[in-house]
C-alpha cells in the first residue's frame, strides 16, 4: 500500500500538487523577500490571510497569492485566481433579521469543511471551503468578516461559465445540506492513486534517488528479487510513472481546474 501524500486529493489541490513541483514556481517563491501577507485568526478561530500587494508575478501560476510548495494545498492556504478557477461563485451577506426563511441560506461558521478566508488587497474577500474530495471557493467585494455566524447567499451577476458556477452552487447547498454527503467522491480525479504514485516517483528521482528506490517505494522491497521480464515490467512501471508525473509538472497544469 504507498501512503498518500496529503489527503486532500480534489482537482484544485491536486492542481497544487503539479505547480508546487515546478523548479520555476519553487524559484519564484524563494524569490518573494517581501510576500506581504498577515495571518490573523476570526473571532472564533478560523484563519484569515490579509494581502497588503498585488501579485502580477503570480498570474501564470493561477494564484491569488504566494503558497509555500513545501507544503499541500491545505497548509499552505492556496487559492486558485478567479480567472482560472471558472467555478468560484460569488456570495454576500444576509441580514438575517430580515429574511424568514433561513433555511435557504448557509450559515457559514456551520459549513462542514475546513474553511480559510483571504482579503485581497484590491479589497475582495474570498473564502475556501475544503473537504478531502471537495473545493469550493467564493468571492464578495467590500467586505471584511471579523466572524463567520453570518449567512450568506450566493449570486450570478455574469453569464460567462453560468453552468459551471449553477453547478458548483447545487453542490455548494448539497454539502451543507446533506442532501450530497462530505465523503462523496465529488472533485476527486477517477485514479487518485496514479496520481500519488507519479509524484512519489518524480520526488524521489529528485531528490536523487535510485530507479531501485523508486520501486521498493511503489511496489515494496520484496520487488527486488524478481527477475527477467517480471523485474523489468516494475520497472518500467516506474520509469512510466515519473514520466507522467513530468508531463504533468511541465505540461498546462492549470486545464486540470476545469475538472472541479
Amino acid at each position: 500500500m504507498i501512503p498518500l501524500k496529503t489527503v486532500w486529493n480534489a482537482y484544485a489541490a491536486w492542481t497544487w500538487e503539479v505547480s508546487r513541483r515546478h523548479p520555476k514556481y519553487i524559484k519564484l517563491y524563494n524569490s518573494l523577500v517581501d510576500k506581504g501577507l498577515e495571518t490573523v485568526k476570526l473571532d472564533d478561530g478560523t484563519l484569515k490571510i490579509i494581502a497588503s500587494r498585488s501579485y502580477p508575478e503570480l498570474e501564470k501560476w493561477g494564484l491569488s497569492l504566494p503558497a509555500n510548495p513545501a507544503f499541500d494545498a491545505y497548509k499552505a492556504n492556496v487559492f486558485w485566481h478567479p480567472n482560472v478557477f471558472k467555478s468560484v461563485v460569488r456570495f454576500h451577506i444576509v441580514d438575517a433579521d430580515n429574511v424568514d426563511d433561513k433555511s435557504q441560506y448557509i450559515r457559514l461558521s456551520d459549513y462542514p469543511a475546513s474553511r480559510t478566508h483571504f482579503k485581497s488587497a484590491d479589497g475582495s474577500y474570498h473564502i475556501r471551503l475544503m473537504g478531502e474530495n471537495f473545493w469550493f471557493q467564493m468571492q464578495c467585494d467590500d467586505i471584511n468578516l471579523t466572524h463567520e455566524n453570518v449567512l450568506i447567499g450566493v449570486e450570478f451577476n455574469r453569464i460567462s461559465d453560468m453552468e459551471k458556477r449553477a453547478k458548483t452552487a447545487s453542490e455548494l447547498f448539497g454539502i451543507y445540506d446533506n442532501s450530497i454527503s462530505k465523503n462523496e467522491l465529488l472533485h476527486l480525479p477517477k485514479r487518485v492513486d496514479l496520481n500519488q504514485i507519479c509524484m512519489i516517483a518524480y520526488d524521489i528521482r529528485t531528490a536523487g534517488g535510485t530507479w531501485k528506490d523508486v520501486m521498493v517505494a511503489l511496489f515494496g522491497k520484496e520487488i527486488l528479487e524478481k527477475t527477467g521480464d517480471e523485474f523489468e515490467k516494475y520497472w518500467q512501471s516506474s520509469r512510466n510513472a515519473d514520466t507522467r508525473a513530468k508531463r504533468y509538472i511541465y505540461g498546462d497544469f492549470l486545464k486540470i481546474l476545469d475538472n472541479n
